[in-house]
């Protein structure tokens, strides 16, 4: 919480996100909720990425770089998916702005979600 005056930064309203830092790509540095006692380790993590991204509330989007930019992240595991995985952001256009995620979703994910949807699915009547 100290670190909103000397960042700049106005104290979130509740429905807002906290400020995070995050590497380039995209993993959590520090975040407002973070045990800040070894300033040190922080600071040597925020060194290390070269390069950082400060997030204060709303919602943080990939920059899109340029398009044909590609990008491989590693996804930490989730409860549905227990292990990490790559994943591939392409930027297909800047205005707007376009990202395809290669990867994002598994094969077993695709499959759930278009059989809990496929009760309320029916054929479009614009062809």
């Amino acid at each position: 919480k100290e670190f909103y005056p000397a960042l700049g930064l106005i104290p979130p309203s509740t429905q807002q996100q906290p400020w995070a830092i995050f590497t380039p790509l995209g993993q959590l540095i520090v975040g407002v909720n973070d045990n800040l006692s070894d300033e040190k380790s922080v600071m040597t993590k925020i060194v290390s990425s070269e390069m950082i991204i400060l997030t204060n509330g709303g919602v943080w989007r990939w920059p899109g770089v340029r398009e044909g930019f590609k990008r491989s992240v590693e996804l930490s595991p989730t409860n549905h998916d227990e292990r990490a995985r790559n994943v591939t952001i392409e930027t297909l256009s800047l205005q707007p702005l376009v990202l395809s995620i290669e990867g994002f979703l598994s094969d077993g994910e695709c499959d759930f979600i278009a059989k809990i949807a496929e009760p309320g699915m029916e054929y479009s009547g614009v062809t």
